[in-house]
């Protein structure tokens, strides 16, 4: 997992959040959620915000997927069926949502499927949060989260 993918501590702390252990609320971790998306989806996408393109792309949609997610796997635990795709480096491929579930529900390693393709998503790394104009109490945020996964997994 490399610093690119800063969107995980970001998944991260809306799933610890939904579990009643993170230091801030689950609200606050919603907004920033949704910012997360909503910067995401207009940088190259759709407008998530917009109806009119269906709802499976709606930030409420994102927001009750994400929360279904947690569920299930609180239930069942991670499916290795749904192995976490990484590219030669360990870079994710896909799965965010699933590795961040993981991990807020404090599971330290998940199945990994390695792939000979190299990443090709955009940098979503610390620089693009302050490029997009997160403020400085939810970077800090970002980094403290961060630092708490990335010491933690194992693909």
């Amino acid at each position: 997992m490399t610093r690119r993918r800063y969107d995980l501590a970001v998944k991260y702390n809306l799933f610890r959040c939904r579990l009643s252990d993170s230091e801030f609320d689950e609200a606050d971790a919603e907004r920033v959620y949704r910012w997360h998306i909503k910067k995401r989806r207009a940088s190259g996408f759709i407008d998530a915000e917009k109806q009119e393109y269906g709802v499976d792309q709606t930030l409420d949609r994102y927001v009750a997927d994400a929360r279904r997610l947690l569920m299930s796997m609180t239930i069942f635990g991670f499916d290795p069926q749904f192995a976490i795709p990484v590219d030669p480096s360990g870079e994710i491929l896909g799965g965010a949502h699933r590795l961040a579930a993981a991990l807020a529900l404090g599971l330290n390693e998940v199945p990994v499927r390695c792939m000979d393709q190299a990443a090709w998503s955009p940098d979503w790394g610390c620089q693009w949060f302050v490029d997009q104009g997160m403020g400085e109490d939810d970077l800090q945020r970002l980094e403290r989260n961060w630092r708490v996964i990335h010491g933690r997994v194992s693909l």
